[in-house]
């Protein structure tokens, strides 16, 4: 079955929320460190008052697997009486570089990889 992104628009838009313009560290990163001893005021003035703390790197790769994974749990959630799958996210690092995650059977990989892609 095929959404309207505009059924759709809410999970996405969570996501957007909660990394726009936020500052995403790894949580053993030194800076979470320094940033902890930086009063308010001063994070402020630096751009820096959204910290995201991440569990693994923040790669092109590991961001793509985290959206994959909350837009694929959002899915399940609302539309349980659906036959919905998730195929695939494409993160962009730039507009030429990206990460993508697929399904653990996704017909999308399957066609890549029978075009060599």
């Amino acid at each position: 079955m095929v959404l309207d992104f505009g059924d759709i628009k809410d999970v996405l838009m969570s996501l957007h929320d909660k990394f726009d313009h936020g500052l995403i560290l790894e949580y053993n990163d030194p800076f979470v460190n320094a940033m902890a001893i930086m009063d308010e005021h001063c994070r402020q003035e630096c751009g820096l008052e959204k910290l995201i703390l991440m569990s693994t790197a923040p790669t092109a790769e590991n961001l793509a697997a985290y959206c994959f994974g909350h837009i694929q749990s959002a899915l399940q959630r609302h539309y349980s009486d659906l036959f919905i799958k998730l195929e695939a996210v494409v993160f962009f690092e730039t507009p030429t570089s990206s990460a993508t995650v697929y399904s653990s059977n996704s017909i999308f990989r399957e066609a890549e990889s029978k075009l060599g892609v």
